[in-house]
């Protein structure tokens, strides 16, 4: 049974990886969990867009997606969507949704790049030529060491509580609620520029 098609203002969240393109040129393959997804070329396009665009600050939405898809000429944005929530290549949820974090499972792709001395607290994912995430220390910690917990909700608990033994103020991130927020703040860039892909948990999934 196909998924209903999820309301204009849901979070679009992409699943998964890309492996690239197959020998033709045409096929591309997309890992989820342990299955590999071939998709045709439209369905590539929705799910690579699926993941908003850079410099994107705000949750990419369903509406967000339909834009940008008509703008490019896509046919039958509705059904390859509903294809892709489906097959576990997207989900949607409440842009404010409170549990969102302990059901899904992050894991970076761009390199850590650190701090400088020129900008000491400022911690950055990119490349040296092109840092393309700015976030502060302690969000840092928690989404470069998402890969080692069962969801993110688990790396956000363990970095606010490093935070807190080096000392860090609640406002610094050693609050594991404020840490959260901003965690869930800086999804939709690092989504968009491609540094982390996400993963749903499963039940009974361990770190």
């Amino acid at each position: 049974m196909s998924s209903a098609p999820p309301p204009d203002a849901s979070w679009l969240l992409p699943l998964g990886r890309s492996l690239g393109p197959r020998e033709d040129g045409v096929t591309h393959d997309v890992l989820a969990g342990r299955v590999v997804h071939a998709l045709d070329p439209v369905g590539w396009l929705v799910w690579s867009l699926s993941h908003g665009l850079p410099g994107a600050a705000a949750p990419w939405t369903v509406a967000d997606l339909e834009l940008q898809t008509t703008a490019a000429g896509l046919p039958d944005t509705p059904a390859v969507l509903t294809d892709l929530l489906d097959r576990g290549l997207v989900t949607a949820v409440e842009p404010d949704d409170a549990e969102l974090l302990t059901r899904v499972r992050a894991t970076v792709q761009l390199p850590a790049l650190g701090n400088s001395a020129a900008e000491p607290e400022v911690w950055t994912l990119g490349t040296p030529e092109v840092p393309l995430v700015h976030l502060d220390r302690v969000t840092f910690d928690a989404v470069t060491s998402a890969h080692r917990f069962p969801d993110l909700a688990a790396a956000v608990a363990w970095a606010a509580g490093a935070a807190g033994r080096a000392g860090l103020p609640a406002a610094a991130g050693s609050d594991a609620a404020v840490l959260a927020v901003r965690v869930r703040e800086a999804l939709p860039l690092l989504l968009a520029v491609g540094a982390v892909h996400l993963e749903l948990v499963t039940v009974g999934a361990s770190a």
